[in-house]
């Protein structure tokens, strides 16, 4: 594969027209994979709607964001959208 990828840039193609093998991608779509960060929305963020205290609030909205990067810590290269792509994701809550 780094033969390929060398063999392309010095024969003046760029990096941009690079043919990449299948078995790097994930094999779900981007739109998919930005889901993956809301999956803990009705655990943490139902739970600050209900509370009052400030504090409390901030509190369990960076859990939030922090536990939604944690599920989304992929490196393979996720599949670009299709124009007109939609995903419809369910969570627990129904939402």
């Amino acid at each position: 594969m780094i033969g390929m990828i060398l063999k392309n840039i010095t024969s003046g193609l760029g990096v941009a027209r690079i043919r990449l093998p299948i078995r790097l991608f994930e094999p779900r779509s981007f739109t998919e994979r930005v889901v993956d960060r809301f999956v803990f929305a009705p655990i943490f963020l139902n739970r600050a709607a209900e509370t009052g205290d400030r504090l409390e609030r901030l509190r369990l909205a960076i859990t939030f964001l922090t536990a939604g990067l944690y599920v989304a810590g992929s490196h393979d290269k996720p599949f670009n959208p299709i124009l007109g792509e939609t995903y419809q994701g369910n969570l627990s809550d129904g939402s």
